[in-house]
């Protein structure tokens, strides 16, 4: 949550962001986002390794109705997705 309060994340490139990733174009902001990940329970969390990327594990936060994918690859957060 610190780097999205510091608004020091990236985002994985990928097609049709429009629909997945509402953090980047800007339909939801970072302090959004921060209120659901803080809204959530350990059960709403779930890891998995990174499709393509060997040795990155992959964070999802299922909570309110929202979508939240992300990983971490040091100092960066990458966002993945962002949606409901």
């Amino acid at each position: 949550m610190d780097a999205l309060a510091r608004r020091q994340f990236s985002h994985e490139v990928c097609g049709d962001i429009s629909v997945k990733n509402l953090l980047q174009i800007g339909e939801v902001t970072p302090e959004q986002v921060i209120s659901m990940i803080k809204s959530s329970g350990g059960n709403d969390h779930a890891s998995s390794p990174h499709h393509s990327i060997a040795g990155i594990e992959v964070h999802v936060i299922r909570c309110r109705q929202w979508y939240i994918k992300f990983y971490f690859v040091d100092p960066d957060t990458v966002f993945i997705s962002v949606h409901q």
